[in-house]
């Protein structure tokens, strides 16, 4: 389940309604500055501890269901535009991630979800 949020995350139309709710928050934000904040999850990805992917799964994802025809993965919009917001303010010259996941943490997390099959 990992890689198909993975790739669910940089598809365009969770790219698009990732960036309408990022831009609630921040109106200067751009389609692009999403999508390519999304594309720096896979490096950052994979210098995570397993617990600290596992805490930011049970945070993107709100339910998963599993059917005879595929699955369905609903995703938390909310948590998702905060993860670009964090990763956006990475020093990308450093290297240094600047505490991710205390920031997801921190985040309110509401109902706005989507699915994909």
């Amino acid at each position: 389940m990992i890689d198909q949020v993975r790739a669910l995350i940089r598809t365009p139309g969770i790219v698009v309604r990732t960036w309408r709710t990022a831009k609630a928050k921040d109106a200067a934000i751009c389609e692009n500055d999403v999508l390519e904040a999304l594309q720096r999850l896979d490096p950052v990805w994979e210098e995570l501890f397993p617990a600290e992917q596992a805490r930011i799964l049970q945070l993107l994802v709100e339910r998963v269901d599993v059917g005879l025809d595929g699955i369905d993965i609903r995703l938390r919009t909310d948590s998702l535009a905060s993860l670009v917001a964090d990763l956006r303010g990475r020093d990308l010259e450093s290297g240094v991630q600047k505490s991710m996941t205390v920031a997801m943490r921190s985040r309110s997390l509401k109902s706005n979800t989507f699915s994909h099959v």
